[in-house]
């Protein structure tokens, strides 16, 4: 008999304390599992896409892609006289795809695509603001099929109902069949809401017949 009660007083401090020791973890691991989502942002909308910019010296260039969508079509564009093959992987600049771009001149012997700050934002809705981080130029590459094609490219101009492009500059070109490096010139402009982040705009009148070009590392740079 006593032995059985020696068994029964074992077997409860055996449970005392495995429970004593289940309690200190669950103390010391669950209000730290508890508390971590309290350090998350509770409102999404407190983030915008500026805050992901860099804003160290570091930082040389934004890639027009990390905020810009090529949605802005212009012109011939809604008689299908623009094609857009994004992903183009032959006779790009390096490994990576570039944008192919094939233009037919239609009814209005013109068109363009701009890449904008939400897409299909004419101005309904606010640009980004890249003001104050050193930007001083819009770099690319381009080339053309058969080189002579002459293009104007451009960033900024969109004027909307709601809001503009703070901004305007642009540079005509006639591509080459090699790749090439140009730039648009952006030292003393007001970038605080930029919309219409790049464009391209091709007259039928400069250009006979179907225009095939290539652009490729879109950049606003320091």
């Amino acid at each position: 008999m006593k032995a059985t009660k020696a068994k029964i007083i074992i077997v409860i401090s055996v449970i005392i304390s495995f429970v004593s020791i289940v309690i200190v973890v669950l103390d010391t691991f669950i209000p730290s599992i508890i508390k971590a989502p309290l350090d998350l942002p509770i409102n999404d909308s407190t983030i915008t896409l500026e805050d992901s910019i860099p804003h160290d010296s570091k930082a040389l260039f934004i890639d027009i892609e990390e905020f810009f969508i090529p949605s802005g079509y212009l012109g011939d564009a809604e008689n299908n006289g623009i094609k857009m093959f994004k992903n183009n992987t032959f006779d790009c600049l390096g490994k990576n795809p570039c944008f192919k771009f094939v233009y037919s001149p239609k009814t209005y012997s013109w068109g363009g695509l701009y890449w904008q700050y939400g897409e299909n934002n004419w101005g309904e809705r606010k640009g980004i603001d890249l003001s104050n981080k050193g930007i001083s130029k819009v770099t690319f590459w381009a080339k053309g099929e058969k080189g002579g094609e002459t293009i104007l490219f451009k960033a900024g101009g969109i004027i909307g109902r709601l809001y503009n492009d703070s901004f305007e500059s642009s540079i005509e070109i006639s591509l080459t069949v090699e790749w090439k490096q140009y730039s648009i010139d952006l030292k003393g402009k007001d970038l605080s809401n930029v919309i219409g982040g790049f464009c391209w705009v091709i007259s039928g009148g400069k250009n006979y017949g179907i225009t095939t070009f290539y652009i490729d590392r879109i950049r606003y740079e320091k």
